[in-house]
C-alpha cells in the first residue's frame, strides 16, 4: 500500500470517528433535555454536549479557502486526496467516486448558511473567550445561532457520504445511525 493510500484511509477513519463522536454528543445533548436530575447538572451536561457536537461538525466541514495551507483533516481534504489518487478506490469505479464528490459538494453548498453560522459560532464562542464576553455575561445562553434540525440534517448527510466513502475505499459498510436509536434517559 502506498503512502497516499494510507493517508486516505487514515483521513477517512479519522473523519468517521469524529462523525461518530459528534453524533454521540448531539444525541446526548438532546437526551439531556429530558434528564430527571437537578437542573444545573442537566443544563451543564446538555450545554457541554451541544458545544462538543458543534465543534465536531466544524472540524469536519470547515476548511481554509487556500487548500494548500489547510493542515486539518476535513471532508474537503478527503475529497482532494481521493481525486488525486482515484486508484485508492478499490471497491468502486471512477464514476462512483466522481458522483460521490459531487454529492458532497452539493451537500456543503446546500448547508452553506449553516456552515457560515457554525464558523461564526466556533470563532466567537466555542473555541475562544472573546473580549465581548466580558460585557455580556449571559453570552453562553445566547450563543446558539444554529438550528438543531439543520445540524442534525447535515450530520445525516455527512454520515451518508462517509458511509459511501467507506464502501468504496474499505469495501465495508459503516453506519452512524445507532446514536439516534439510543434509549432515552430515565426510560
Amino acid at each position: 500500500m502506498g503512502k497516499l493510500n494510507r493517508r486516505i484511509e487514515q483521513a477517512l477513519t479519522a473523519l468517521c470517528d469524529e462523525l461518530d463522536w459528534g453524533l454521540r454528543c448531539f444525541y446526548a445533548a438532546r437526551a439531556a433535555t429530558q434528564m430527571p436530575v437537578a437542573s444545573v447538572l442537566a443544563e451543564t451536561f446538555q450545554g457541554a454536549c451541544a458545544d462538543q457536537s458543534l465543534l465536531s461538525l466544524a472540524r469536519m466541514v470547515l476548511a481554509k479557502e487556500n487548500a494548500r495551507r489547510d493542515e486539518s483533516i476535513n471532508i474537503r481534504y478527503l475529497a482532494n486526496l481521493v481525486k488525486g489518487k482515484p486508484s485508492a478506490v478499490c471497491f468502486g469505479n471512477a464514476g462512483e467516486i466522481e458522483a460521490l464528490i459531487e454529492k458532497q459538494a452539493r451537500l456543503l453548498e446546500e448547508y452553506a448558511p449553516l456552515i457560515a453560522a457554525l464558523k461564526e459560532q466556533r470563532d466567537r464562542s466555542l473555541a475562544h473567550l472573546d473580549r465581548h464576553h466580558v460585557n455580556n455575561p449571559g453570552w453562553r445562553h445566547a450563543h446558539s445561532g444554529v438550528d438543531a434540525t439543520q445540524v442534525e440534517a447535515l450530520y445525516r448527510g455527512l454520515a451518508e457520504i462517509l458511509g459511501e466513502y467507506c464502501r468504496l475505499i474499505f469495501g465495508a459498510e459503516r453506519r452512524f445511525d445507532h446514536w439516534e436509536k439510543a434509549p432515552e434517559i430515565g426510560g
